[in-house]
This record gives C-alpha cells, sequence and structure tokens, in this order.
C-alpha cells in the first residue's frame, strides 16, 4: 500500500515523520534533586518537557528495497527543562485524546473494521494495557 506524502524534499515523497527524544536525563535529574519523588512501581506519572529542535534526518523508508524512493524524517529534539506534572487534568485528556488516535490508527493498519457505536473513544479512558481498556 502506497502511503501518501506528507510533503516531498528534491523530488521524493517524505510519508512519515518519527522524533527523537535526547538530552533529557540531566533535566529530569536536575528537577529530582530539587523535588524527589516518592514513586512507586506501576505508577503513572505525567512529564512535560521543553525542547529545542536540534535537527531533521532524511532516511529511507525501506532500505531493503532498491525501487523504493520514499523518505522518512526524523526530527531531533534535545530536552531543556523538565518537570513532573501535578496538575494533569488538561494534560490527562490531552493524552487520552491521542491515546485514541494511536489505538485508531493501530486498528486501521491492522484491518480492524469497528461496529457502529463501538468506536475508540468510548470507553471511559484508554490506557497502555495489552488487555485492552480498564473499565471504571
Amino acid at each position: 500500500m502506497a502511503k501518501k506524502a506528507i510533503k516531498t524534499v528534491d523530488g521524493r515523497p517524505v510519508v512519515a515523520q518519527t522524533m527523537a527524544l535526547r538530552r533529557t536525563g540531566d533535566g529530569l535529574s536536575a528537577a529530582l534533586e530539587i523535588d524527589p519523588l516518592d514513586v512507586h512501581i506501576g505508577d503513572d506519572i505525567v512529564l512535560v518537557v521543553r525542547g529545542r529542535i536540534a535537527g531533521k534526518n532524511l532516511v529511507e523508508a525501506d532500505p531493503k528495497d532498491p525501487d523504493d524512493d520514499d523518505l522518512n524524517e526524523v526530527v531531533v529534539v534535545y530536552g531543556g527543562t523538565i518537570t513532573v506534572a501535578e496538575d494533569t487534568g488538561a494534560l490527562t485528556k490531552m493524552l487520552d485524546a491521542q491515546a485514541a488516535k494511536n489505538q485508531v490508527l493501530k486498528e486501521k493498519k491492522a484491518g480492524v473494521q469497528r461496529i457502529p457505536g463501538t468506536e475508540v473513544g468510548d470507553e471511559d479512558r484508554l490506557d497502555d494495557d495489552p488487555e485492552g481498556p480498564t473499565a471504571s
């Protein structure tokens, strides 16, 4: 299946974009030195990172296929300030909405077709549990 181009570079289609988040350890270590966390295995935390775009790299989408002209763009972000969000209301809504979009894409790639009324997002909350969403 041919992917739709996001843009073209030198006449070649860029069909995907990924992001590499680097240099975040120092910022997180500094934040934890100031405000240590009392966390337990299995806890969910929300991290907020301020970063700077440090570079963009183009890589072959399928390096094994010499006839494939598609490219992927890798955006490199250097982390700066990082903190653990205390009041996560709006952030949780944003993350849940993104999780739903990710699930739809995953299902679309797998060929899943849903019955109307059972679309992703009907659940109260999605999580990363491989067994599926948790019931509230």
